[in-house]
Parts: structure tokens; C-alpha cells; sequence
């Protein structure tokens, strides 16, 4: 086969583990960043809006599950030292099965990039994580009653999706493009 027929596939190096380390730190800083800056509570309980999940999505999307858990679990554990707040493992196994649900998702189960794979990447471990996980942490912890907790469904459902499209939006430019299909 002549040599201009042949698809040359583009060989990169893979990712140094310092990359690595230096981009999933970065996301744990969005994260703390996004938790302190961007949250709204409101006037009961257990309730409040926040994006501080989209960078440990990200870091499961890009880094894979096991990464991605790890930078949910550094942003937790940072998050409540820096608050000074006493730390419930519950909600840090939570925040450990968002970064590592989307990871298993994106990378095994929904491979392509559309805007549904992407919803559902993001809409799993929220019902794991947020949903599920972490409203038993409230519940064992610090006892909020269960109606309350119940509230937290359709706020991670409304989060979720808004996170799912600035996920959407980020994936689609051509440049993050070119550096994500160098790792």
C-alpha cells in the first residue's frame, strides 16, 4: 500500500505522573474554589447549591475512576479542614463515588461524546454520590429529618443537568479538545 494511503496515527507520549499530580491538584483547587465562592444556602438544613462536584466529574472524565475518586476525596477532606469542620467519612465515600462513578462511565460505559453520554456520566454518580451516599452521611451525623433529605433529589437533579451542559460546552472547544487526545 503506497505510503499516502496508509492513516498515520498520531503517536504522543503519555502523560508524565507529575501531569498528572499537577492537573488533579488544580481540580481539587476549582473544587474548594467552586465550594466556597459559588454556594447558596438556603434557609433549611441540608440544602444548598453548589458546583463544587463538576471538577471531581472532570477529574473522572479525564484521569479515569480511581483519580477522579482521589480528587473527590483531597477536596473533601481539604474542604472541611479549611472550614473547620469535623469530617464524616460518609460524605467523603460520597465524594469519593462521584469522581470514580463518572470515570467508570465515561471511560467504560458511555465512550462517546455526546451530550447524553455526558448527562448520564454526570447524572449516576450524583444519584450514588450526592443523592444516596451523601444523604445518609446527613441523615447518620447529624440527624436532618428525611424530608428534608428528600429535598436534596430534585436539587442534584436540576445541578446535575447544569453541570452536564458546562461539561458539555468545556469537552467541545477544540483546543481542551487537542489536549485531552494527547493523554
Amino acid at each position: 500500500m503506497p505510503q499516502f494511503l496508509r492513516e498515520e496515527k498520531k503517536q504522543y507520549k503519555p502523560v508524565s505522573k507529575v501531569v498528572v499530580v499537577a492537573l488533579s491538584a488544580l481540580l481539587v483547587a476549582v473544587s474548594l474554589t467552586l465550594a466556597y465562592i459559588g454556594k447558596i444556602y438556603l434557609t433549611f438544613g441540608p440544602i444548598r447549591i453548589t458546583f463544587e462536584n463538576m471538577p471531581i466529574l472532570l477529574g473522572g472524565f479525564i484521569f479515569g475512576p480511581f483519580i477522579g475518586g482521589l480528587v473527590g476525596v483531597c477536596s473533601d477532606l481539604l474542604s472541611c479542614v479549611l472550614a473547620a469542620n469535623t469530617i464524616n467519612p460518609i460524605i467523603t465515600v460520597g465524594a469519593f463515588s462521584i469522581g470514580f462513578f463518572a470515570g467508570i462511565f465515561k471511560q467504560y460505559v458511555f465512550k462517546d461524546k455526546s451530550v447524553f453520554s455526558i448527562y448520564f456520566s454526570v447524572m449516576i454518580p450524583h444519584i450514588f454520590g450526592s443523592m444516596l451516599i451523601k444523604s445518609v452521611g446527613l441523615r447518620v451525623y447529624y440527624h436532618f429529618p428525611y424530608s428534608l433529605l428528600f429535598l436534596r433529589i430534585p436539587l442534584y437533579l436540576a445541578i446535575g443537568t447544569l453541570e452536564a451542559y458546562v461539561i458539555y460546552t468545556f469537552l467541545k472547544i477544540k483546543s481542551i479538545q487537542k489536549q485531552l487526545e494527547r493523554m
